[in-house]
């Protein structure tokens, strides 16, 4: 069983994490962050 709002959760993070990155400039360790993250 998947908990939606708990996926959800870790969305929002996700997408805070490469907007803080975009603000350093570090497109590098954004790329890695998008690669890394889980597809499940």
């Amino acid at each position: 069983i998947i908990n939606i709002e708990q996926t959800w959760n870790e969305i929002i993070k996700s997408m805070g994490s490469l907007e803080n990155g975009i603000k350093k400039n570090s497109k590098k360790k954004e790329a890695r962050q998008i690669v890394n993250m889980p597809n499940d």
